[in-house]
């Protein structure tokens, strides 16, 4: 039986959230989907840990650069993607010094972020 990489989504918008897990469920990925960084520890403090973590920027109370801190605590291994629709450029360079695979615009295209999730799950490995 193939192991199917596990996804989590982080994320304030609920609709976007929850489709987008539904979406990659359906693509052969284990999706989750928390609405903050603080649900995303709770569900990690289950011990299910993620390959990829798809982290949005703006978020009320913890935001996506200190969740990325937050996450490479409590999730070393997982790989970070950054996702937002209200970013820029030095917000890109600051999450890819702190260790992120890729910063990506809203909206996306799914074949678009499946293809980057697999990118970084190859460079997991490597």
């Amino acid at each position: 039986m193939k192991i199917k990489p596990k996804v989590l989504i982080i994320d304030d918008e609920v609709d976007f959230g929850e489709t987008l897990a539904e979406r990659l469920e359906l693509r052969d990925f284990e999706s989750r989907f928390t609405e903050s960084i603080e649900e995303a520890l709770a569900l990690l403090e289950q011990n299910w840990i993620p390959d990829i973590i798809l982290l949005d920027l703006k978020m009320p109370k913890i935001d996506g650069i200190k969740g990325i801190e937050i996450l490479r605590k409590v999730a070393p291994y997982a790989s970070i993607l950054m996702i937002t629709g209200h970013g820029s450029v030095s917000v890109a360079i600051e999450s890819m010094k702190k260790g992120i695979c890729d910063y990506l615009f809203k909206p996306i295209e799914l074949e678009e972020l499946i293809s980057k999730i697999n990118e970084c799950l190859k460079n997991k490995k490597d």
